[in-house]
């Protein structure tokens, strides 16, 4: 690996961290998150797809977190097509959808997914 391309992903990874620590201030928020998470898990969505198709694809992939992905999802729709803030309530559930996902439980479906290169 080059050093440049190793200095853009360090850049990348500080990014990330500086943003975690941030914590979720929105939806949009949330759905970085999920896309992240997918993309680590082996998912890269096709950039035609709509958030909702994207999210289909991601319950088929993990059906234990549908109502986790769902609720993420819903919530980055209302705020972007809408452009309605979220109440603190509706916030706080996209946070906790974050945090399942990003459990040490959900590990084994996401190897099963990278092993099986889907």
């Amino acid at each position: 690996m080059s050093v440049l391309a190793w200095l853009r992903r360090l850049g990348m990874f500080l990014v990330g961290l500086r943003a975690r620590r941030a914590g979720l201030r929105c939806a949009r928020d949330g759905y970085r998150v999920l896309l992240g998470w997918a993309r680590r898990s082996g998912l890269r969505p096709p950039l035609a797809h709509t958030p909702t198709e994207i999210g289909a694809r991601f319950q088929q992939r993990f059906p234990r977190l549908r109502a986790e992905i769902g609720t993420i999802v819903q919530a980055f729709n209302e705020e972007v097509y809408r452009e309605k803030a979220l109440p603190s309530e509706r916030l706080a559930e996209v946070k906790s959808a974050c945090r399942r996902l990003r459990s040490p439980r959900q590990w084994p479906a996401r190897f099963n997914v990278l092993w099986r290169g889907e």
